[in-house]
C-alpha cells in the first residue's frame, strides 16, 4: 500500500507541478486550465502498476467493468448527484438566495464551449482516474483485513493528502476551507464505500457517481454557494444514514468486498 500511495501522490503532484508554479507566478509558462485533468492519472497509473505486481489485474479490471449491479444501484450511481443538485437549487430558491442565471453566465462568456469542454474533460478524467485507484484497488485491498469503517477512514486520509497540490492553484487555502473539505471528503468516502460494497465491488458505479458529482459540482459552483453547501450537507446526511442503518462492517446491505474468495 505504501508503494501505491507513493506512486499515486508522486505522479499526480509531478504532473500538476507546472500549473502550480504558473498559478503561483514562479514560472512564466502560460499553463491553461486544461492542464488540470492530468492530475487524474496518478491513482489509476499507480493502481495499474501495483495490481500487475500483485497478480490481481483481472479482478481489479473486472471491477472497472462491473455493470450488472441491478437497476436500483445503477439509478443511485447515475441519478443521485443530479437529485442532490436539484434539492440544493430548490432550497436556494425557497430561501431567496441569489442564483446566477445560465443566460447571464453565457452572455458574460463565463460559460462557453471551452468551459464545457474543460469541465467535462476534468469530470470524466477524475471520475475514472481516481476511482480506478481509490475504490478499484485501495478499498477492497484494505477490506481484506479491516472492516468498512477502518478501511474507509484510512482511504480518506490517503485521499486527503493526495489532494494537497489542489490547494495551491484550485481551492482557497485556509482553515475553514480545509475543515469543510475534509468533512465532505470523509462523508463522500463513506457513501462510496456503501455504493462499492452494495454493488458487489463495482468500481464502475463509483466512477459513474464520482463523474456525475464532478459535473453538478462544477455547475453549482457557478450558480450559487448555497446549492453547493446543500449538496455537501446531504452527502454528510447520507453518510450518517448509511452508518446508522448498516453499521461499520460493510456500510451496506451486502458483505464488504475484497480481492479474495468473493470476487470473480
Amino acid at each position: 500500500m505504501r508503494i501505491y500511495f507513493s506512486l499515486a501522490c508522486g505522479i499526480t503532484w509531478l504532473l500538476l507541478l507546472p500549473v502550480i508554479l504558473s498559478h503561483q507566478g514562479l514560472i512564466s509558462l502560460n499553463v491553461t486550465e486544461n492542464w488540470h485533468f492530468l492530475g487524474a492519472f496518478g491513482p489509476i497509473l499507480a493502481a495499474l502498476y501495483v495490481v500487475q505486481k500483485k497478480g490481481i489485474f483481472y479482478p481489479w479490471f473486472a471491477g472497472l467493468l462491473r455493470f450488472h449491479v441491478g437497476g436500483w444501484w445503477l439509478l443511485i450511481s447515475i441519478v443521485s448527484p443530479f437529485m442532490l443538485f436539484i434539492i440544493g437549487y430548490v432550497f436556494a430558491l425557497l430561501i431567496g438566495s441569489p442564483i446566477q442565471s445560465i443566460e447571464s453566465l453565457i452572455n458574460s462568456n463565463i460559460v462557453n464551449v471551452s468551459w464545457v469542454f474543460t469541465m467535462l474533460l476534468a469530470a470524466v478524467a477524475y471520475g475514472v482516474g481516481e476511482e480506478s485507484g481509490w475504490r478499484g484497488f485501495v478499498l477492497p485491498w484494505l477490506q481484506k483485513k479491516e472492516n468498512a469503517l477502518k478501511a474507509t477512514m484510512v482511504l480518506a486520509v490517503m485521499h486527503a493528502i493526495w489532494h494537497i497540490p489542489f490547494f495551491f492553484y484550485r481551492f482557497e487555502f485556509n482553515a475553514v476551507m480545509a475543515i469543510g473539505f475534509i468533512v465532505g471528503l470523509v462523508a463522500g468516502a463513506v457513501w462510496l464505500t456503501f455504493l462499492y460494497n452494495g454493488t458487489g465491488g463495482s468500481a464502475l458505479m463509483a466512477i459513474i457517481w464520482h463523474t456525475s458529482w464532478n459535473i453538478v459540482n462544477q455547475i453549482a459552483m457557478l450558480l450559487s454557494d448555497v446549492i453547493l453547501a446543500v449538496m455537501s450537507t446531504f452527502v454528510i446526511i447520507l453518510a450518517i444514514y448509511v452508518v446508522s442503518k448498516w453499521g461499520t462492517e460493510s456500510f451496506s446491505p451486502k458483505p464488504r468486498y475484497t480481492f479474495g474468495e468473493n470476487n470473480v
